[in-house]
Order: C-alpha cells, then structure tokens, then sequence
C-alpha cells in the first residue's frame, strides 16, 4: 500500500506554512467518510496531485465508485488498476 509523507515548513515568522510534500505513493482512505464528503475530499487530492503521481483510493460503498470514477476521468488521471476485498474497493490511478 502507498504511504503519505507530509512535511511542513515554517516561514519566516516561525508560522506553519503547511507546504505539503508528498511522496509519489499516496493512499486516501475514505471508507470512514460518508457520501458526499468523500467526493469532495477525493476531488481535493486529486486537484493537488502532481504529474506523474499515483495515488490509491480506499472506499467502502459502490455506488461512490461510480462517482469516483468520473470525477478521476475529468482531473487528468486514468485509472491504472481496480481491486475489491471483503467489502473495500481500491482504485489505483496516476496523474497525467
């Protein structure tokens, strides 16, 4: 499974500038967030993604699936692999 690293830098102040850097395995776990939050937080990455990046999405319900899958057609990405276990489904896709 992919892995999140997140590093923050302070400006100059000694403030949180929450420059966010990412590794390119990224795994958005959203099998705990209800529709429609999970789309809106799915949209999100998907925004923030650089080029070249994959990123897994964990989800528990088909029918946002569905709606993942369009959103995932219209941000410049394409879905490189589909999975399914015990009632979790997991979408593997890479940015173009």
């Amino acid at each position: 499974m992919g892995m999140t690293v997140a590093l923050y830098k302070a400006d100059h102040n000694g403030r949180d500038a929450r420059e966010i850097i990412v590794s390119s395995n990224v795994m958005v776990d959203l099998t705990d967030v209800d529709w429609p939050e999970s789309l809106l937080q799915c949209k999100c990455k998907l925004d923030a993604m650089a080029s070249g990046t994959e990123m897994d999405i964990l989800v528990n319900d088909l029918d946002v699936i569905k709606n993942l899958v369009q959103i995932i057609e219209h941000s410049q990405c394409y879905t490189m692999e589909n999975r399914s276990s015990g009632g979790c489904y997991q979408i593997h896709i890479r940015k173009i």
